[in-house]
This record gives C-alpha cells, structure tokens and sequence, in this order.
C-alpha cells in the first residue's frame, strides 16, 4: 500500500516526513499528517475552550447574554478614522520588526554556510594532501573540526551581544 500520508520509516527517530512526490498537488496540500493538527484535535484543552466558544456565540445571538438588539447593532460598526493612526503605527512596526528578523536570520544563513563551505574545502585539500595512506588521521582531523563547528554554532548567539559590548569589532 503506497500512501503519501504514511512515512517510508515509520518507527525512524526524529520527524523527519517521507513524501510521494507521485501524489498530486490536492492531496499532498490536504494532507494533515506530520502536522501539529492532529496532536490538538486530541487535546483536551482545544476541545474545552471551543465549546466555551460555542455557549458565549449561540447565548449571545439567542439573547440569554448582553444587551438589547440596539445595544447589540450600535457595537458592530467602528468609525475609520479611529483606528488610522494606530493601524499605521502597528503596520510600520509590524514591518520593521519583520525586516529586522530577516536580516538577523540572513547573517545567521551565510556564517553558518560559509562554516561548511569551509570545512568542505578543508576536508577536500586534506585528502587531496595526504592521500589513501593517512585516512585516520584525515577522519581524526575532520571529526576535530565537525567538533570544533558545533561549538561554533552554539555561541554564534552570543558574537552579536558580545560585539555590542565591547564597542569594537573584533572579537578579543
């Protein structure tokens, strides 16, 4: 049985998802597998507030709760020229923050991939140099590195403060 929705492996760690690229365009967008859907439709929590939801919206058009029906058409409509200000002010932010994270993900993208373009070419010229001979030490040297790039990553987060800090460029 060939389905898209279920995975090549599917005792793998990870969640790593396996795709029919067979299947068409429908139904792998319909598809809900792999995705975090499943996981809250069975939670309780979801179902919870959605029938709080569903008393407070059908009590209020029965009239059980709030006002009388001018109460309730006066509150629908809300002038323009209210909200201009603040909707343009939230958009320009909305904007700038979006740009901001951008770029910060953009630097993050190219140190990263210059970090493997570079242990790539290391990798390459070591084996270019030492040859067949030396292939324990060509996989001591590069397990030396792969280490030394995890590190790396794990304080990529802190160049940004620690540059701010010290009020120069470089790194001390």
């Amino acid at each position: 049985l060939k389905c898209h929705a279920w995975p090549l492996r599917p005792f793998s760690d990870g969640m790593t998802y396996y795709y029919d690229s067979d299947a068409g365009l429908l139904k792998t967008a319909c598809s809900i597998s792999w995705t975090v859907v499943p996981t809250v439709l069975l939670s309780f929590e979801f179902w919870f507030f959605f029938a709080i939801h569903l008393t407070v919206f059908f009590s209020f058009r029965a009239g059980l709760i709030g006002g009388s029906q001018a109460d309730k058409l006066a509150n629908l409509g809300l002038d323009w020229s209210f909200v201009q200000v603040g909707s343009a002010i939230t958009t320009f932010f909305e904007v700038f923050y979006a740009s901001q994270c951008f770029s910060r993900y953009m630097d993050l993208y190219k140190a990263t991939k210059g970090m493997f373009e570079d242990a790539y070419a290391f990798a390459y010229l070591l084996r270019g140099h030492i040859g067949e001979k030396g292939q324990t030490a060509v996989r001591l040297s590069t397990r030396y590195m792969i280490a030394a790039m995890v590190l790396q990553v794990f304080e990529m987060k802190h160049i940004e403060t620690h540059m701010a800090g010290s009020g120069s460029g470089d790194l001390d």
